[in-house]
């Protein structure tokens, strides 16, 4: 086996440093690579805010060597996202379509624009012992403008060596570039460190971590829910309606399983938005309020209360709401008070799949109990419809009214059974909602 390559040594070098000393520890030839430079133009581009910058994602046009194109990297969202992508300027100059696309979403409507540019001059040598090949160095000076002003200056230096190096050589190399000032870094700092604020703000994406434990306060659980909420719609977004579909889903189940707890005024926001959804366009409107709500969950006094306590008495007391309502019902009561109580039990079980993140399999088990009852719920109050007989024939009428009445006579059946079977229902939630206070 031949030897293992080593790791490269990097240096953050004073921007007019002149080249180390030569003759270093065997090393006697310093070889500029003229077919290697490179002068790179980088225009940055993102929101005013950089929001795309915040979310570990570059993107820009460059020009190498009077040659445009167009560049996207983002490997903290990989395989979701290129780690590196380039694509030739085409014939309107526009940016590929591809790569509005994919960051579309952490933009939302924030309109695109340059926000720096980067002056880059990059070299590479090569570092001989006589004839033998030890190593290279990619020297690379960046100036940045900000609004055509130059905001800073920064010059990085890697040294890769061959497995002809020797450890002696290493040293001595480190030993040369600190003669010249230059700091040794085991990696330099990110674009988004040299650029600086807003570059260098919090994401708009947090990762949620953990599910929280039931000693968590409300603002920290509400917080995870909504972060986990925007790590969810991003690949739904950028994947198949029938997904994008089911996680917007999800997304107004678990914002109604909080709206005990959520200002009122938001909540009627977020469903009216959540009401228009159904496009691309109004997802990414959801995807601003969460991203609102991540940041400053809108609890008024309950924030820092205790998330677990309060979900439960928000849960208990949903579930005499739902008794009441369900107490009250006959066979014959009108289908108002029938849909008052499916109501109900949609509200206590998204009320209790919210809170079951804090209960793990006993919140589960919650989960599938208040399902049923919501489903037998939903069976009973079907509402149906006189159909419209008006220019059919006495054949297709006929048939029509046999269905309706088929019908009306499956939901009578299940009003009924629903009833009759109501009290042990009702003792099956007093003993799911005392279980779950312990």
């Amino acid at each position: 086996m031949g030897k293992k390559r080593k790791a490269a040594l990097r240096f953050v070098v004073p921007f007019q440093a002149d080249p180390p000393p030569r003759n270093t520890a065997g090393i006697t030839k310093l070889v500029e690579r003229r077919s290697a430079g490179k002068e790179i133009d980088v225009t940055i581009l993102d929101s005013a805010d950089n929001r795309l910058l915040r979310a570990g994602i570059v993107l820009a046009h460059r020009v190498v060597d009077s040659l445009g194109g167009w560049y996207l990297a983002a490997p903290d969202w990989e395989p979701l996202l290129p780690a590196e992508a380039s694509s030739p300027i085409g014939a309107t100059a526009e940016l590929p379509e591809e790569f509005a696309a994919l960051t579309r979403p952490f933009l939302r409507r924030a309109p695109l624009g340059p926000v720096a540019a980067l002056e880059c001059r990059r070299r590479e040598y090569q570092l001989r012992a006589d004839t033998l090949l030890v190593g290279v160095i990619r020297d690379e000076q960046v100036t940045v403008r900000r609004g055509g002003i130059a905001t800073a200056r920064y010059r990085e230096a890697t040294i890769e060596s061959t497995a002809a190096m020797t450890g002696g050589q290493r040293r001595a190399l480190t030993e040369a570039m600190e003669q010249i000032s230059a700091t040794r870094v085991t990696q330099f700092p990110s674009l988004q460190e040299r650029l600086g604020p807003p570059a260098t703000g919090g994401t708009d994406f947090p990762d949620p971590g953990p599910p929280p434990g039931r000693g968590a306060t409300l603002e920290a659980f509400v917080r995870h829910v909504f972060a986990g909420d925007l790590r969810a719609l991003i690949p739904a977004y950028l994947g198949d309606d029938n997904e994008l579909g089911e996680v917007l889903a999800d997304v107004a189940g678990l914002a109604r399983g909080l709206a005990a707890v959520l200002d009122p005024a938001w909540l009627r926001e977020f469903e009216a938005a959540m009401a228009t959804s159904n496009k691309r366009a109004g997802t990414l409107e959801i995807i601003d309020f969460l991203v609102g709500a991540v940041r400053a969950p809108r609890l008024g006094n309950a924030s820092r209360e205790g998330a677990a306590d309060l979900l439960s008495d928000r849960a208990r007391q949903g579930a005499r709401i739902l008794a009441d309502r369900c107490r009250a019902l006959t066979a014959d009561s009108p289908n108002e008070n029938w849909g008052a109580a499916t109501q109900a039990a949609q509200q206590l079980r998204a009320s209790i799949a919210v809170a079951s993140r804090l209960y793990g399999k006993r919140g589960r088990r919650m989960i599938r109990h208040v399902a049923d009852l919501a489903g037998a719920l939903a069976r009973a109050a079907r509402v149906v419809e006189t159909p419209d007989l008006a220019g059919v024939s006495v054949d297709e009428a006929f048939r029509l009214g046999r269905e309706t009445e088929r019908l009306r006579q499956e939901v009578a059946a299940d009003r009924a059974q629903f009833v009759e079977h109501w009290p042990r229902r009702a003792a099956e939630v007093r003993e799911l909602m005392r279980k779950e206070r312990r």
